[in-house]
């Protein structure tokens, strides 16, 4: 048929740059996906902030510690997404993870044994489905904030693409450890109530007092 395309800068930027070029494909619907993975800042300490700051993948003896992990579905594709790190050092490991059917983000939690050595060097994050009968497999690219911003609702976040995704574990111990007292998967039913007992374990003198909240779980299932 007879297409008429019209193509625009939505931001306003009128800017007059021959790298603006716009690409138009036309191909048969192929169903993919690709990820991108990067390590989170922790939440803010202060109450009602929204910064966005430069955080390496960093790790210490019995800590536990996420990368994010993005699907960016293509062409309809919306199944399952079956998680998994490679090139981890010995005492690191991570818990079998996927991005469910629909969605598009999840955490991968890397857990450092008690006797984990230094270690510094690159990890990949791969993803693998099924499509039809094939098995496809994406290996994540790697992104990271490219300076802090105190509040990303006045300053845009500025980010990119790294070559790498680097861990580091670090030769000292996390001042503390909070893990569930069983390693299994805890099930409850609609309008249930799911009591998880929770191990703390101190260290290098740490004695304040704790706040736990939850990460992760919907607005129609509190804690």
């Amino acid at each position: 048929g007879t297409y008429r395309i019209q193509t625009r800068d939505l931001f306003n930027r009128a800017e007059s740059n021959p790298r603006l070029v716009y690409r138009l494909s036309i191909r048969k619907e192929s169903p993919d996906f690709r990820l991108v993975a990067m390590a989170p800042a922790p939440p803010p300490v202060a109450k009602d902030t929204r910064p966005a700051t430069v955080w390496p993948l960093l790790i210490r003896r019995g800590e536990t510690t996420p990368i994010r992990v993005m699907a960016f579905r293509r062409d309809g594709f919306a199944g399952d997404i079956q998680l998994a790190v490679e090139g981890l050092p010995p005492g690191i490991t991570v818990a079998e993870t996927k991005i469910e059917a629909g969605k598009n983000i999840v955490s991968l939690m890397l857990v450092a044994a008690e006797n984990a050595a230094p270690w510094v060097g690159p990890i990949k994050v791969v993803g693998k489905t099924k499509t039809g009968d094939a098995e496809v497999m994406r290996e994540a690219r790697n992104g990271s904030v490219v300076w802090n911003v105190a509040d990303f609702n006045l300053e845009p976040i500025q980010s990119r693409m790294t070559r790498d995704l680097t861990l580091a574990v670090g030769a000292e111990a996390t001042p503390m450890t909070i893990e569930a007292v069983e390693n299994k998967v805890w099930e409850t039913s609609v309008a249930g109530i799911l009591p998880i007992p929770i191990k703390l374990t101190r260290r290098m003198e740490f004695a304040a007092n704790l706040k736990l909240k939850a990460v992760g779980i919907t607005p129609s299932d509190p804690m």
